[in-house]
Protein backbone atom coordinates (compact mmCIF):
# COMPACT_ATOMS: atom_id res chain seq x y z
CA UNK A 1 0.00 0.00 0.00
CA UNK A 2 2.84 2.35 0.77
CA UNK A 3 4.39 1.88 -2.68
CA UNK A 4 1.04 2.57 -4.36
CA UNK A 5 0.52 5.74 -2.37
CA UNK A 6 4.05 6.91 -3.19
CA UNK A 7 3.36 6.38 -6.90
CA UNK A 8 0.13 8.31 -6.65
CA UNK A 9 1.89 11.19 -4.94
CA UNK A 10 4.55 11.22 -7.66
CA UNK A 11 2.00 11.18 -10.48
CA UNK A 12 -0.03 13.97 -8.89
CA UNK A 13 2.92 16.18 -7.97
CA UNK A 14 3.17 19.70 -9.22
CA UNK A 15 5.52 20.28 -12.17
CA UNK A 16 9.04 21.05 -10.99
CA UNK A 17 10.68 24.40 -11.60
CA UNK A 18 14.30 25.46 -11.23
CA UNK A 19 16.86 23.15 -12.81
CA UNK A 20 14.41 20.98 -14.78
CA UNK A 21 12.84 24.07 -16.33
CA UNK A 22 16.23 25.46 -17.38
CA UNK A 23 17.32 22.00 -18.50
CA UNK A 24 14.30 21.81 -20.80
CA UNK A 25 15.04 25.24 -22.20
CA UNK A 26 18.64 24.21 -22.85
CA UNK A 27 17.40 21.21 -24.88
CA UNK A 28 15.14 23.48 -26.93
CA UNK A 29 18.00 25.90 -27.53
CA UNK A 30 20.37 23.09 -28.52
CA UNK A 31 17.86 21.77 -31.04
CA UNK A 32 17.27 25.23 -32.49
CA UNK A 33 20.99 25.92 -32.84
CA UNK A 34 21.58 22.63 -34.66
CA UNK A 35 18.79 23.49 -37.08
CA UNK A 36 20.52 26.84 -37.70
CA UNK A 37 23.74 24.90 -38.38
CA UNK A 38 21.99 22.74 -40.96
CA UNK A 39 20.31 25.70 -42.65
CA UNK A 40 23.61 27.61 -42.80
CA UNK A 41 25.21 24.64 -44.55
CA UNK A 42 22.30 24.28 -46.97
CA UNK A 43 22.48 27.97 -47.87
CA UNK A 44 26.28 27.86 -48.23
CA UNK A 45 26.05 24.60 -50.19
CA UNK A 46 28.72 22.93 -48.12
CA UNK A 47 28.81 20.87 -44.95
CA UNK A 48 29.44 22.85 -41.78
CA UNK A 49 32.74 21.21 -40.98
CA UNK A 50 36.37 22.35 -40.44
CA UNK A 51 37.37 20.49 -43.62
CA UNK A 52 35.14 22.83 -45.64
CA UNK A 53 35.85 26.01 -43.71
CA UNK A 54 36.21 28.92 -46.12
CA UNK A 55 35.79 31.91 -43.80
CA UNK A 56 32.35 32.80 -45.16
CA UNK A 57 29.72 34.35 -42.89
CA UNK A 58 27.45 31.31 -43.21
CA UNK A 59 30.29 28.95 -42.31
CA UNK A 60 31.10 31.00 -39.21
CA UNK A 61 27.42 31.07 -38.23
CA UNK A 62 27.14 27.32 -38.68
CA UNK A 63 30.33 26.52 -36.77
CA UNK A 64 29.43 28.80 -33.86
CA UNK A 65 25.86 27.47 -33.73
CA UNK A 66 27.11 23.86 -33.76
CA UNK A 67 29.56 24.47 -30.93
CA UNK A 68 26.95 26.33 -28.87
CA UNK A 69 24.37 23.60 -29.50
CA UNK A 70 26.63 20.91 -28.07
CA UNK A 71 27.40 22.99 -24.97
CA UNK A 72 23.70 23.74 -24.41
CA UNK A 73 22.86 20.06 -24.82
CA UNK A 74 25.48 18.99 -22.29
CA UNK A 75 24.37 21.60 -19.75
CA UNK A 76 20.69 20.72 -20.21
CA UNK A 77 21.28 16.99 -19.82
CA UNK A 78 23.36 17.51 -16.67
CA UNK A 79 20.63 19.74 -15.19
CA UNK A 80 17.96 17.10 -15.79
CA UNK A 81 20.16 14.16 -14.72
CA UNK A 82 21.00 15.89 -11.44
CA UNK A 83 17.30 16.03 -10.54
CA UNK A 84 17.02 12.27 -11.14
CA UNK A 85 20.06 11.32 -9.08
CA UNK A 86 18.15 10.21 -5.99
CA UNK A 87 15.65 8.09 -7.96
CA UNK A 88 17.90 6.53 -10.61
CA UNK A 89 21.32 6.97 -9.07
CA UNK A 90 23.35 4.59 -11.23
CA UNK A 91 22.22 5.68 -14.70
CA UNK A 92 22.02 9.35 -13.72
CA UNK A 93 25.56 9.31 -12.28
CA UNK A 94 27.11 7.70 -15.38
CA UNK A 95 25.15 10.11 -17.57
CA UNK A 96 26.42 13.11 -15.61
CA UNK A 97 30.02 11.86 -15.91
CA UNK A 98 29.69 11.40 -19.69
CA UNK A 99 28.16 14.84 -20.16
CA UNK A 100 30.85 16.41 -17.97
CA UNK A 101 33.58 14.78 -20.09
CA UNK A 102 31.90 16.08 -23.24
CA UNK A 103 31.61 19.60 -21.80
CA UNK A 104 35.29 19.70 -20.81
CA UNK A 105 36.39 18.76 -24.34
CA UNK A 106 33.91 21.21 -25.84
CA UNK A 107 35.28 24.04 -23.68
CA UNK A 108 38.82 23.14 -24.79
CA UNK A 109 37.59 23.25 -28.38
CA UNK A 110 35.95 26.62 -27.68
CA UNK A 111 39.27 27.98 -26.37
CA UNK A 112 40.90 26.95 -29.65
CA UNK A 113 38.02 28.21 -31.78
CA UNK A 114 39.45 31.71 -32.47
CA UNK A 115 42.45 29.98 -34.10
CA UNK A 116 40.24 27.96 -36.43
CA UNK A 117 41.67 29.65 -39.51
CA UNK A 118 45.10 28.30 -38.54
CA UNK A 119 43.75 24.79 -38.18
CA UNK A 120 43.78 24.75 -34.38
CA UNK A 121 40.89 22.40 -33.77
CA UNK A 122 40.48 19.22 -31.79
CA UNK A 123 41.48 15.97 -33.52
CA UNK A 124 38.53 14.29 -35.21
CA UNK A 125 38.86 11.30 -32.90
CA UNK A 126 38.37 13.49 -29.83
CA UNK A 127 35.47 15.32 -31.45
CA UNK A 128 33.86 11.95 -32.21
CA UNK A 129 34.28 10.88 -28.58
CA UNK A 130 32.61 14.12 -27.49
CA UNK A 131 29.60 13.47 -29.74
CA UNK A 132 29.31 9.87 -28.58
CA UNK A 133 29.52 10.96 -24.92
CA UNK A 134 26.78 13.56 -25.42
CA UNK A 135 24.31 11.13 -26.96
CA UNK A 136 25.24 8.21 -24.69
CA UNK A 137 24.52 10.47 -21.74
CA UNK A 138 21.20 11.35 -23.32
CA UNK A 139 20.33 7.66 -23.66
CA UNK A 140 21.09 7.13 -19.98
CA UNK A 141 18.95 10.15 -19.11
CA UNK A 142 16.11 8.56 -21.08
CA UNK A 143 16.48 5.36 -19.06
CA UNK A 144 16.63 7.29 -15.78
CA UNK A 145 13.57 9.31 -16.78
CA UNK A 146 11.64 6.13 -17.57
CA UNK A 147 12.59 4.59 -14.22
CA UNK A 148 11.70 7.72 -12.26
CA UNK A 149 8.56 8.48 -14.32
CA UNK A 150 9.70 12.09 -14.43
CA UNK A 151 8.21 12.61 -17.91
CA UNK A 152 5.43 10.94 -19.91
CA UNK A 153 6.60 7.59 -21.30
CA UNK A 154 6.70 8.78 -24.93
CA UNK A 155 8.92 11.76 -24.03
CA UNK A 156 11.34 9.56 -22.06
CA UNK A 157 11.40 7.08 -24.96
CA UNK A 158 12.21 9.90 -27.38
CA UNK A 159 15.24 10.84 -25.26
CA UNK A 160 16.35 7.22 -25.19
CA UNK A 161 15.88 6.67 -28.92
CA UNK A 162 17.58 9.93 -29.92
CA UNK A 163 20.49 9.06 -27.64
CA UNK A 164 20.85 5.54 -29.04
CA UNK A 165 20.16 6.09 -32.75
CA UNK A 166 21.52 9.52 -33.71
CA UNK A 167 25.24 8.71 -33.87
CA UNK A 168 24.80 5.44 -35.84
CA UNK A 169 22.44 7.20 -38.25
CA UNK A 170 24.98 10.00 -38.78
CA UNK A 171 27.61 7.42 -39.76
CA UNK A 172 25.12 5.67 -42.04
CA UNK A 173 24.24 8.98 -43.72
CA UNK A 174 27.85 9.83 -44.62
CA UNK A 175 28.02 7.46 -47.65
CA UNK A 176 24.93 9.16 -49.06
CA UNK A 177 27.06 12.30 -49.38
CA UNK A 178 28.84 10.61 -52.28
CA UNK A 179 25.55 10.27 -54.16
CA UNK A 180 23.55 13.29 -52.99
CA UNK A 181 24.78 16.72 -51.86
CA UNK A 182 26.49 16.03 -48.53
CA UNK A 183 25.39 19.36 -47.07
CA UNK A 184 21.78 18.16 -47.39
CA UNK A 185 21.98 14.52 -46.29
CA UNK A 186 24.93 14.10 -43.91
CA UNK A 187 23.36 16.06 -41.04
CA UNK A 188 19.73 14.97 -41.57
CA UNK A 189 19.84 12.58 -38.56
CA UNK A 190 21.02 15.49 -36.44
CA UNK A 191 18.17 17.68 -37.70
CA UNK A 192 15.66 14.95 -36.84
CA UNK A 193 17.22 14.66 -33.38
CA UNK A 194 17.01 18.45 -33.02
CA UNK A 195 13.27 18.52 -33.73
CA UNK A 196 12.68 15.75 -31.18
CA UNK A 197 14.87 17.52 -28.60
CA UNK A 198 12.82 20.69 -29.03
CA UNK A 199 9.65 18.66 -28.47
CA UNK A 200 10.97 16.99 -25.32
CA UNK A 201 12.48 20.21 -23.98
CA UNK A 202 9.19 22.04 -24.48
CA UNK A 203 7.40 19.36 -22.44
CA UNK A 204 9.76 19.50 -19.45
CA UNK A 205 8.50 22.67 -17.69
CA UNK A 206 4.87 21.52 -17.64
CA UNK A 207 5.19 17.72 -17.46
CA UNK A 208 8.26 17.09 -15.29
CA UNK A 209 7.46 15.34 -12.01
CA UNK A 210 9.66 15.33 -8.94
Amino acid sequence: MQNISEREKTSLAEPALGWPRWGGRALVLAGGLWIITYLAGAMDRRLIDPDYFDGSVLMWIGMIASEAAQICLGVGLIALSTRLWTRAKGTATVGIVLEAIALVTLLIDLALFPSLLNGAILPRELSAVTTVALFAGMALLGIATLRARALPVFAALLLLLVGVLTVPLIFLAFPLGNVLPNYLVSDLPLVTASVLLILVGALVPGRWRE
